[in-house]
C-alpha cells in the first residue's frame, strides 16, 4: 500500500487491503437532534396551515386541443365546465391557452369534504355533468392531470378565500 500525496488516500497495489473504517461513534445526540427538528417542523408547519395547502386537494390539468377546435372549447369550458365545476365546490385559480401549442391549461382546486378524487368522480356521475351535450371533451386530443403544491408561502393561489 503506498500513500498518495495528490488524494490524501492510500492506493492499493498487489494484495494489499485498505485499514478497515473506523467505528461510528457511540451516542444518541443524532436521534434527540432529529426529533427535535422534527418537531420544530411540525410546528412550523402547524403554524402555516392557513397558507398551506392540504395534499392532493390542487391539479395542474394540461390539455391539448385538437387541429382548429380551441375557440369551440373554449366557448363550451366557459359556459358549461366553469360553472358546474364551481357550482359542485371546485376552485378554478387560473387558465390559459397557449396558442401556438393548441394547449388550455388550468389550475382546479377541491376543499370541500373527502378527496379530490372523490369529489372528480361524483363530478363527471352527476347528472348536470352527463347533460352536457355534446360532450366538451371530444375537442381534447390530449389530457394530462397533475398534482401540485406550492412552493413559497406568498403565491397567490395558495391563499384560501374567505367565506
Amino acid at each position: 500500500m503506498l500513500a498518495d500525496p495528490r488524494i490524501g488516500r492510500f492506493r492499493v497495489t498487489g494484495n494489499d487491503q485498505l485499514p478497515s473504517p473506523p467505528p461510528p461513534p457511540e451516542t444518541s445526540e443524532p436521534a434527540i437532534r432529529y426529533k427535535n427538528i422534527r418537531e420544530e417542523t411540525e410546528a412550523q408547519n402547524q403554524e402555516k396551515s392557513d397558507l398551506s395547502l392540504p395534499t392532493r386537494n390542487t391539479q395542474f390539468r394540461d390539455y391539448t386541443i385538437k387541429e382548429g377546435e380551441m375557440e369551440e372549447w373554449l366557448t363550451e369550458w366557459r359556459a358549461h365546465l366553469h360553472p358546474l365545476r364551481t357550482q359542485q365546490g371546485f376552485h378554478i385559480l387560473a387558465a390559459w391557452t397557449i396558442a401556438e401549442l393548441n394547449r388550455f391549461q388550468w389550475i382546479i382546486r377541491w376543499e370541500g369534504k373527502g378527496s379530490f378524487e372523490e369529489a372528480d368522480k361524483a363530478y363527471y356521475a352527476s347528472q348536470e355533468r352527463k347533460h352536457v351535450q355534446p360532450n366538451p371533451a371530444r375537442h381534447l386530443e390530449k389530457a394530462e392531470h397533475f398534482y401540485i403544491e406550492p412552493v413559497l408561502e406568498e403565491e397567490a393561489w395558495t391563499k384560501k378565500k374567505r367565506k
